[in-house]
């Protein structure tokens, strides 16, 4: 009778075990009707699982977290799962003990037959999509065979240019002209099937614009868009000056001295004929893909994705509710779409992305470790408003439509108390690799974390993208007297070849970007090199407006335009290797009269392959310099030092000596000029060791080996900066100071300035 009893004990206690589970298997392979209690017994779905557990454990909050185990396979996605306050527990999903599962919001289409291209004549394989002829999907992006298969383009390679700008009122300057149409040259654009699913992608400034053809007039040869750019259709910020070169001599009406943006014109069904290239006839609901060589139907794995944002976690931060223990391990997300209207221009400290794979919003104490994020539309991860505690570590990102990671905090568009509630606090982005990012929208930065508090930015790894590496923000740059970012740690980071000369939107780029008040903030240990730029920009640390109150100490900056680009405020740069660059090591990127205490220089290594060390822009005399080198130790491969003055963006300095300079201004006091001959690039140090002649002149020891992702057993958390900036004597300073400019402005600014017949 005992065996009985402990089997019928055994089936009265089951519902009682399902009731109080806390760990759902999920698996591609498995079943929503199976218990999901065992890896034998697995559940299909990850919906269902958490479905399950808030059926059965209720919305919380419990002491241990509920435990989804995703084991090997694809878990194909739906919808996205939003999980709110009515799943209140924490939450760990991860992959099972030896496991790669991956997740993806695409689907795999088959049904492939031999065709032809109906405009080419291209011989390709094609397959129907009921879904698409219906209307009830639609999909921008494809990938083949582990790839991001292209589609057709003009022109194939390179750029088009706008050949006029259309003003909207006769003789206004050109930011008033037209931003959703332009007048094209002669075969550059003309009617083509599916006009409506054209677009052009405009890239120019800083930025790239995604606009959808809507119509054009051949006679008047005027292309009109759905939608406008943010920034003028020019090629460049007319405010930030370019090289002589791109100034044009014909004027248009409106009388702009720059040339116009560049574009090509995407998804063009008559320019379906080179092997990789798709095209999703949406009206026919069919999809044309061109193979690669050795590609065939049988070998074909072709996503087309559904989803642009598959997983959501959202509290309510406003009311202090937050979704707290959160945790993503071990798996690898794919393939998902972009969102085309949300790039309208993008770039620097511009957050206009579309919806990220994952969104996190009222949280605390979330973990997302050692994941991979590969073939994406858009941002592979979202720290929206009201996150604290956040760990982003050991995951790996490729293959990016537009960026990796984008945090955002609150400031002054919100109430004081709402400031607050959704600051961004104790944010670690520590140990990523990331590469190949902006391969949709190349004005994208990889990792931009705006507004920051006692957060930590280190050993990432970030190359090949077009645009800036990190972006970190203290506020808007309008407003100097907005404060959300203290006692943030940028350190340790490798970062290199980013920027492209040949790519029209590498401008005003940075390996690493800062703008707004960041009291207490340091940037520390980093290497930086190979940033590159179309016309302007190119810099390795590039100190933006109000950038102010930084420590920049023990980098390593070689093979960029302008190591430093300097604008802000009473920041302290010490102890770093700079050089050789292009043009200059330190470049002050402001003529503003009242900015003349932006950065003390010393105690470095200046490397010089050109004589240049220091250039400042025009409006700013030689005795109006903006920061102070002295003490620097300086090794040149030329017999000849000198600083460029009167410059601007773009154009020629006025070089002076660099000893004159110095006589002018009592700056270079203390300098060393080391003996030479010196190396070549290859040759220069990589570290300041002990007992060096540079830690001889005053240098202190540092090292750049562990820049970069540190293997996984060495990855201890980086220690928050113990400093307490907020409210303390330099925070009161910068107040004041910041009243002051705002004051300033103000007077300058009233009345304003007619502009009605200004030319640019």
């Amino acid at each position: 009778m005992k065996p009985t009893l402990t089997l019928l004990t055994a089936l009265l206690l089951a519902p009682l075990a399902a009731l109080h589970a806390s760990t759902w298997y999920v698996s591609p392979g498995g079943s929503d009707t199976n218990s999901g209690l065992t890896a034998e017994l697995p559940l299909r779905s990850i919906p269902h699982a958490i479905e399950l557990s808030t059926r059965t454990l209720g919305p919380g909050p419990l002491s241990q977290p509920v435990n989804i185990v995703l084991m090997e396979g694809t878990h194909l996605l739906d919808e996205p799962v939003n999980f709110t306050l009515s799943n209140a527990w924490p939450l760990s999903i991860k992959a099972a003990p030896g496991a790669k599962p991956v997740v993806t919001g695409a689907r795999r289409l088959g049904g492939w037959n031999a065709g032809e291209v109906p405009t080419t004549g291209a011989p390709c394989l094609v397959t129907e999509l009921p879904e698409v002829r219906s209307g009830a999907w639609d999909f921008r992006q494809l990938f083949v065979n582990g790839r991001r298969a292209q589609r057709p383009r003009l022109p194939r390679e390179g750029y088009s240019r706008v050949e006029q700008l259309i003003p909207s009122e006769e003789g206004r300057n050109l930011s008033t002209a037209h931003k959703d149409r332009f007048v094209f040259r002669e075969g550059d654009i003309r009617p083509w099937t599916n006009q409506g699913d054209v677009n052009a992608l405009v890239l120019h400034y800083w930025q790239h614009a995604w606009l959808p053809l809507t119509n054009v007039d051949l006679p008047a040869r005027t292309a009109y868009f759905k939608w406008g750019t943010v920034m003028p259709l020019v090629h460049s910020h007319p405010s930030h000056g370019v090289a002589d070169w791109i100034k044009q001599e014909t004027p248009y009406p409106h009388q702009t001295w720059y040339l116009g943006a560049s574009y090509y014109m995407d998804n063009v069904f008559e320019e379906l004929r080179e092997p990789g290239q798709w095209y999703l006839d949406r009206p026919a609901g069919k999809l044309y893909y061109i193979p690669l060589p050795g590609e065939s139907a049988a070998s074909l794995e072709a996503w087309a994705p559904r989803l642009t944002n598959s997983f959501t976690f959202q509290g309510d931060w406003r009311k202090g509710a937050f979704l707290t223990g959160l945790t993503i391990e071990g798996i690898s997300f794919r393939h998902s779409e972009i969102d085309h209207q949300a790039h309208r221009g993008t770039g620097n400290w511009w957050g206009n992305y579309g919806p990220s794979l994952l969104i996190f919003s009222g949280t605390r104490k979330v973990a997302v470790r050692d994941c991979v994020f590969e073939s994406l539309g858009e941002c592979a991860i979202d720290l929206a408003y009201g996150n604290a505690e956040v760990e982003l570590s050991g995951n790996r990102f490729h293959d990016l439509g537009s960026g990796a990671i984008k945090a955002v905090g609150t400031w002054r568009e919100n109430t004081p108390e709402e400031n607050e509630q959704g600051r961004l606090t104790q944010l670690r982005v520590t140990d990523n690799d990331i590469s190949g990012y902006g391969r949709v929208f190349p004005g994208s930065v990889a990792l931009i974390v705006e507004k920051p508090t006692r957060s930590v930015l280190a050993h990432n790894r970030i190359t090949d993208g077009y645009f800036t590496a990190i972006n970190c923000s203290g506020g808007s740059m309008d407003n100097e007297d907005v404060f959300r970012t203290f006692d943030t740690l940028i350190a340790n980071n490798h970062i290199h070849d980013i920027g492209e000369a040949s790519m029209p939107c590498s401008n005003d780029l940075g390996g690493i970007y800062v703008h707004g008040n960041m009291i207490g903030c340091v940037i520390r240990g980093n290497v930086v090199s190979n940033v590159q730029c179309s016309v302007y920009g190119g810099n390795g640390i590039y100190i933006d407006d109000c950038a102010s109150y930084l420590r920049i100490e023990d980098n390593l900056v070689r093979d960029t335009m302008d190591a430093l680009n300097i604008k802000g405020r009473r920041s302290q740069i010490r102890n770093n290797i700079l050089g050789p660059c292009g043009r200059s090591l330190a470049r002050r990127a402001s003529g503003k009269t009242y900015e003349n205490d932006m950065a003390c220089i010393e105690s470095n290594l200046l490397i010089t392959t050109n004589g240049a060390l220091f250039h400042f822009q025009t409006g700013t005399a030689p005795t109006n310099t903006g920061f102070f080198p002295r003490g620097n130790l300086i090794a040149s491969t030329t017999s000849h030092l000198e600083v460029g003055v009167d410059g601007s963006y773009g154009a020629h300095d006025r070089m002076i000596p660099y000893g004159e300079w110095c006589a002018s201004t009592g700056n270079g006091a203390k300098d060393t000029v080391l003996p030479g001959p010196f190396p070549g690039p290859e040759g220069w140090p990589k570290a300041i060791t002990p007992g060096s002649i540079y830690t001889r002149h005053g240098m202190r020891p540092c090292s750049f080996e562990t820049a970069g992702p540190r293997p996984r057993e060495q990855r201890a958390p980086v220690p928050f900066l113990t400093t307490r900036s907020e409210g303390g004597p330099e925070h009161q300073e910068a107040i004041e100071y910041a009243k002051r400019i705002l004051a300033e402005r103000s007077a300058k600014n009233a009345p304003k300035p007619d502009v009605s017949t200004h030319r640019e």
